[in-house]
């Protein structure tokens, strides 16, 4: 048996204890240097990258912007065109096709009556007071000459005829503005001659 006998005083005695604070705290510094310097090296190999893809994104945008452009120049002139188409199509619509119109009136003329002038006006503008929809109107203005002891009742059968839909079925209204039928002022007319204007309003005509 061995016997172990311990000399030192109690004041005499010494702990590991401070040593092995000493130690980790050498330990966590180190640790906390190696990770801010692990952290420094994640974040310089990161900005390195990014500058990687923005230098590989700037080159590859280079290439790409003369196709840009010209997109872009493209998609302006499509638009332009399209602009340019619809307007044509809103003015078609609005429009009234005249041939067909004066090829109706002339089957309508008694042998009787002589046109003289004809004059058409337009008129654009809302289709109502509280409407925002833009529409075309035309006013259709006859004149000529009539004579025989029938000559009002030429006229009335003439503008019967416009304000009926035998004739083109447009025709909203058909009047004689005041003073327009009357007598022949001509040197040489004849007693029963004559003149007369007969105004014919179309219906409105939508640019939709």
């Amino acid at each position: 048996m061995t016997y172990h006998i311990d000399l030192l005083l109690e004041e005499e005695r010494r702990t590991a204890r401070p040593r092995y604070a000493f130690a980790a705290l050498v330990t966590g510094g180190v640790a906390f240097v190696a990770a801010l310097l692990l952290a420094a090296l994640l974040l310089f190999l990161s900005a390195r990258s990014v500058r990687v893809q923005v230098a590989s994104a700037q080159t590859h945008w280079d290439v790409l912007r003369p196709k840009h452009e010209a997109l872009l120049k493209l998609r302006g002139g499509l638009q332009t065109a399209r602009a340019a188409s619809r307007q044509l199509d809103a003015c078609t619509h609005a429009r009234l096709g005249w041939g067909e119109e004066l090829a109706s009136l002339q089957a309508a003329v008694p042998a009787a009556v002589q046109l003289t002038e004809l004059r058409v006006t337009q008129f654009t503008g809302l289709a109502s007071s509280n409407s925002t929809k833009v529409v075309r109107s035309y006013d259709l203005r006859l004149s000529g000459k009539v004579g025989g002891e029938d000559a009002a009742d030429q006229v009335r059968s003439l503008m019967t005829y416009l304000s009926s839909p035998a004739c083109t079925g447009r025709i909203a209204s058909v009047t004689v503005p005041a003073g327009g039928f009357r007598k022949d002022p001509a040197r040489g007319a004849a007693r029963t001659d004559c003149l007369f204007e007969i105004l014919c309003r179309y219906r409105a005509r939508s640019f939709e």
